[in-house]
């Protein structure tokens, strides 16, 4: 629970381990003046794919409600970044989901598609392509911008803080890859200054991920599937080796975009028949 501001976890403020089915308890503190209390969760396991995820970093605000529970998602991230209560309401708009900033951060939106709501199972999808987003953008950013905590929560706060930004001018599309391509870069340059990561890298990763995402979006794809959670499996393993070995320059852009075609990753299987 980050009550400082400085999004890094003091010896002072409360900290916890969810369960193996992510939920948790977490003590409540009080916040230094004038800053908004985040809870702030980094690493764990994908339960739908089986996948560590060390370096995944999601932050979330806390509801108004203190009597109900938080979810820290993808979503929830990008929220997190805006300033004003309008701010954060117009992030919503702009990815096309539907309720309040409130409803988002005390509704278990899997729970909600599992159990056959439509509303819930289309922001599921969405929350699922900006993790792919912010895997991606992780896996461009070199080893040298901080701890990996530090770099992880800092990549996650920079691709929130150009969601945000973009939010204000209106809709925001996330399989577009001119988009995507932006987003990543800015974020990543914010992170990483010394990065050598080119902008043909960033472009070609950028159209690998609107790939993946644009699956994702796939309104006859139950996000809560196996099928999706194959797609959410390659998105976290085979894409981002790729991601890492042209960020790093281990492979060329040519070879990158060779080896991150959907017929190649999805290989044998039915998810883009």
């Amino acid at each position: 629970l980050d009550l400082d501001g400085d999004s890094a976890a003091g010896a002072g403020e409360p900290s916890t381990t969810s369960d193996a089915d992510g939920f948790f308890s977490i003590a409540s503190g009080t916040p230094a003046e004038g800053v908004t209390p985040r809870l702030i969760a980094i690493g764990g396991t994908d339960t739908s794919t089986g996948k560590e995820l060390p370096n995944l970093a999601l932050i979330s605000d806390l509801p108004a409600d203190d009597s109900k529970s938080v979810n820290v998602t993808p979503l929830t991230t990008l929220v997190a970044a805006a300033d004003t209560a309008e701010a954060k309401a117009a992030v919503l708009t702009a990815l096309g989901i539907s309720g309040s900033v409130e409803d988002l951060l005390t509704t278990d939106i899997w729970a909600a598609a599992s159990a056959g709501d439509a509303t819930a199972a289309a922001t599921l999808r969405v929350s699922q392509q900006v993790a792919v987003l912010l895997h991606t953008a992780e896996s461009l950013t070199g080893d040298d911008a901080g701890t990996a905590e530090s770099r992880a929560v800092n990549i996650a706060e920079a691709v929130a803080a150009q969601i945000v930004a973009l939010a204000a001018a209106g809709a925001i599309d996330l399989t577009s890859s001119t988009s995507l391509a932006a987003i990543l870069e800015v974020a990543v340059l914010a992170v990483d200054t010394t990065s050598a990561v080119t902008s043909a890298v960033f472009a070609a990763v950028a159209s690998a991920v609107s790939d993946i995402n644009t699956i994702v979006a796939d309104a006859s794809l139950d996000p809560t599937s196996a099928e999706a959670g194959e797609v959410a499996s390659v998105a976290q393993t085979e894409l981002q080796d790729s991601v890492e070995s042209v960020a790093e320059g281990t492979t060329d852009v040519a070879t990158f975009e060779s080896d991150t075609e959907l017929a190649d990753l999805f290989e044998g299987s039915d998810v883009i028949n």
